[in-house]
């Protein structure tokens, strides 16, 4: 009996070693990817129960010509507490931040190889945020997990870059006009 549940456990063991490994946030990272080592990542943070606390869609006006997205208060200290990542990782370079109403898109580049694995970082940025948002609104800010999109191929970067200042612009079409808005889904 013993060595029948053995066998068992040895083939499902043997299967898993096939798979990106578990990440009991459900997000899966690139196997065999150095999370420590120098590297452009785009981040997407999403907010808890995708609630709107970091901004509001404004409409395109005079002084913007293009949909935007007004901070909250809280919007302008997930603003600032994502420029300070550099303060405590000198080793990152923040090259973006798109913050719109129930999440975030950062650019990091990872310019000299990390003391921590880059989860770390985002945890530790995740903590600063839900500190904040406990003092604030009594809840969490994030989600658990985050997800991680390396930037190694040639034209990703510029490519990240538009989608980011695409996104108030993409957000505003599916609110206004959601029969067109699969169409123009990147």
């Amino acid at each position: 009996m013993n060595n029948d549940r053995d066998s068992r456990r040895r083939e499902w063991w043997n299967r898993q070693k096939n798979h990106p490994p578990f990440n009991p946030s459900g997000h899966r990272r690139k196997a065999g990817h150095d999370y420590r080592g120098c590297c452009i990542y785009m981040i997407t943070l999403v907010s808890k129960d995708r609630k709107p606390l970091l901004g509001t869609l404004r409409d395109s006006d005079t002084s913007n010509p293009d949909p935007w997205i007004e901070f909250s208060p809280l919007g302008h200290e997930v603003f600032r507490l994502w420029h300070n990542i550099p303060d405590y990782h000198p080793e990152i370079k923040m090259l973006r931040v798109c913050i719109m109403p129930d999440h975030l898109h950062g650019i990091l580049h990872v310019t000299k190889s990390l003391s921590c694995h880059l989860g770390n970082v985002i945890n530790g940025f995740k903590k600063g945020c839900n500190d904040v948002s406990r003092e604030r609104f009594g809840d969490v800010l994030w989600e658990t997990g985050y997800h991680d999109r390396i930037l190694t191929g040639k034209g990703q970067l510029d490519a990240m870059f538009k989608y980011d200042d695409d996104n108030p612009r993409r957000l505003w079409i599916k609110r206004n006009h959601p029969e067109i808005s699969r169409c123009i889904e990147m």
